[in-house]
């Protein structure tokens, strides 16, 4: 693969960029494909970055969801200029890590999300990123990713639209939710990686899912925002 000439511009790059077979579940059969080193100059903080997750619990999230995605990140920078990735991780919870470590672990299971160039105009980049980071170190919102299971799983999926059709024509069954402050808990709930990015992103004045609370959105929903123009997959 050729290096990127510097001054070459997302349009033209996206037309430059070979393409590969995609992974299972993706929207197209063919992405396009970057080393790294090439395309981190036209990177920018607050860039999305999805990861294709090929553990028991990634490829759980990327079935139930119908999606090649089973995380996602914000970007950042470190103090040398090289892109980092900001996001909610299990067990972890909001840390910060370096992407050209990640990309070399995990080669072409990293994806660059380039933003609609429209959109990007209103994108407050900085303040993005500015509550991503005031965010470090946040707990991981185990019972948002127990939301994404009961709304893409069979039959709790069933089950949880019947809930939800139950609450919304019966007045009674409302007033319940919002006697035991449920409403409220889950509003408050702390976000897993989709819900995180889109928080953060919110902050800079743009919405990856709109309309949505946070618990509500994984990382396919992302994924499928017509505010990303295109993923590309990223290796060393």
């Amino acid at each position: 693969m050729m290096g990127t000439p510097l001054s070459m511009s997302k349009e033209k790059l996206l037309r430059w960029l070979p393409k590969r077979t995609a992974p299972l579940f993706a929207a197209e059969p063919m992405e396009r494909v970057a080393r790294l080193g090439d395309v981190e100059h036209l990177m920018r903080p607050g860039d999305p970055f999805g990861f294709s997750g090929r553990s028991v619990l990634g490829l759980t999230i990327r079935t139930a969801e119908y999606g090649p995605l089973s995380h996602v990140d914000i970007g950042g920078r470190d103090d040398e200029g090289h892109m980092q990735l900001i996001g909610a991780l299990e067990g972890e919870g909001v840390t910060k890590r370096s992407l050209a470590a990640d990309v070399k672990i995990y080669p072409g299971q990293y994806y660059w999300g380039i933003v609609h160039p429209k959109l990007d105009e209103q994108y407050d980049r900085q303040a993005a990123v500015a509550y991503a980071e005031k965010h470090l170190g946040q707990e991981y919102g185990y019972f948002s990713l127990a939301f994404q299971a009961l709304i893409h799983l069979p039959f709790l999926r069933e089950i949880t639209f019947a809930i939800g059709r139950l609450l919304w024509n019966v007045p009674a069954a409302w007033a319940l939710v919002e006697a035991t402050g449920l409403d409220v808990w889950a509003k408050n709930l702390t976000a897993y990686c989709a819900g995180f990015l889109n928080v953060a992103s919110a902050a800079g004045n743009l919405l990856w899912v709109a309309r949505r609370p946070h618990y509500l959105i994984g990382p396919n929903d992302i994924y499928q925002s017509p505010a990303i123009v295109e993923w590309v997959a990223l290796v060393p």
